[in-house]
């Protein structure tokens, strides 16, 4: 997954979360040899402004292979060529 720095949208490259929480229950998702290159730009307000967030989960879908964001590997060489992969 990769996204170059778009302020004011670019977020997150994978996450895990139930939205609206009264949606049905969700659970073990599943992470595995992802990689990402993701800025976080979506408000310059947070301390995480600029800053790669490559997996986010807020624990909502229960535990996640994300959970602690190790399945999803930070690959600083990705760019924006990977469109043009498949």
């Amino acid at each position: 997954m990769y996204s170059k720095f778009i302020d004011g949208i670019s977020n997150v490259g994978f996450y895990s979360w139930k939205n609206p929480s009264e949606a049905p229950s969700c659970s073990h998702h599943t992470f595995e040899g992802n990689m990402a290159n993701y800025i976080y730009a979506q408000d310059p307000n947070q301390s995480n402004y600029g800053d790669q967030n490559h997996a986010w989960t807020d624990g909502s879908c229960g535990n996640t292979q994300i959970t602690d964001s190790s399945s999803v590997s930070i690959n600083l060489n990705m760019g924006p060529e990977i469109w043009d992969m498949w």
